[in-house]
């Protein structure tokens, strides 16, 4: 119960009420009934029943004068009934006897209006004619399918993909002109139907939006780079930027040439965005490589210097060598080595031979 109505009803118990009294008063606060008015009834020498006639008798529109006519604390709760329903009784037939009038008053006076109406009308067909009053009373209507359409740049607008519906008979559709759909923004065009008097105009609102990102093509989406060896510069793998409704955006593509070479694999990120607002990306990945180490250079093997081959010289004896100073000839043909110690056999110059016994001869 709210914290006001329980102050409230706690005034009436301090009075002695019971509690079916306070009751009838809670039911004529939830019932709207205004203060003034209930303390016609919540009085302490009205029994619960003798309060509910009164409240019943406010609530069916009796006024001060006609409850007071049966809110006597003498008659009992029947007697104050049977005064109350005579009373309301009374006044719906008072109210109905007043609104019958009413009725009839409001019946005449549509009667006189459509009489002078009809008068008027006849007047001005007579003044204006049969087909222009006929004009000016033909209802027009245009149904567009919607209050705004969508476009893209370049789009063709054809204005009447978008009538629903429109009165046809005696009557003139004057569509909207072409509009420029290459350049983005709004543009209202305006649908007019008329007759030969009057015109009625409806209106459409075409958005022409450019959403379509750019795009952006690069000469590979992956490369290699070796540490302290090569540079990186991202233009150099950026061919291309264009967009459907800009063009060629390749020089506002926005990249990062500086990379972390610590790293082994490094993402650099391409952006471009054109005038309304798309952005596009692309991505170049870089694995980064350690720079080769350097090959050792391999020793270079010495090669043996080529020894001069002794020939003995015709003049030498059998049995016996000769050296330069005798006469003897060294072959310089080429060299052989020997290291072995067995008896060796050569051809002398002079067709015989010699004959060395048990000799060990090396490197010749």
């Amino acid at each position: 119960m709210d914290i006001n109505m329980r102050k409230y009803l706690d005034s009436f118990r301090a009075d002695g009420m019971n509690d079916q009294q306070l009751k009838e008063i809670r039911t004529g606060i939830e019932h709207k009934i205004s203060t003034t008015r209930i303390r016609l009834y919540a009085k302490p020498e009205y029994d619960s029943h003798q309060m509910e006639q009164i409240r019943l008798g406010i609530e069916n529109g009796l006024t001060d004068e006609q409850i007071a006519t049966f809110a006597d604390p003498s008659f009992s709760d029947d007697e104050m009934e049977h005064i109350r329903t005579r009373l309301e009784f009374e006044r719906r037939s008072k109210e109905e006897i007043t609104e019958e009038l009413h009725r009839k008053r409001l019946h005449n006076l549509l009667i006189a209006f459509a009489a002078a109406g009809l008068l008027m009308v006849i007047g001005l067909i007579g003044f204006f004619g049969f087909d222009t009053i006929r004009d000016y009373l033909q209802p027009l209507n245009i149904v567009l399918t919607l209050n705004d359409v969508t476009l893209d740049p370049g789009d063709v607008f054809s204005p009447m993909n978008y009538v629903k519906s429109f009165t046809q008979q005696d009557t003139e559709l004057i569509l909207p002109d072409p509009i420029d759909t290459d350049t983005v923004g709004d543009q209202k065009v305006l649908y007019t139907l008329k007759n030969g008097h009057k015109s009625v105009s409806r209106e459409l609102m075409v958005h022409v939006v450019d959403d379509d990102a750019p795009v952006i093509t690069l000469s590979s989406d992956s490369a290699e780079l070796t540490r302290e060896t090569d540079s990186f510069s991202c233009r150099a793998f950026l061919l291309s930027a264009t967009d459907s409704y800009d063009g060629d955006l390749t020089d506002q593509v926005k990249c990062n040439s500086l990379i972390d070479w610590s790293k082994d694999e490094v993402t650099v990120l391409y952006t471009v965005e054109d005038s309304a607002g798309n952005v596009s990306e692309a991505d170049l990945v870089l694995t980064i490589k350690e720079k080769p180490k350097p090959t050792p250079t391999p020793t270079p093997v010495p090669t043996p210097t080529p020894q001069p081959q002794y020939t003995p010289s015709p003049d030498s004896g059998s049995g016996q060598s000769s050296d330069s100073s005798s006469g003897g000839e060294w072959q310089t043909s080429g060299w052989e080595t020997y290291s072995e110690t067995s008896d060796w056999v050569y051809e002398d110059v002079g067709g015989g031979e010699t004959y060395v016994d048990s000799e060990v001869i090396e490197d010749y």
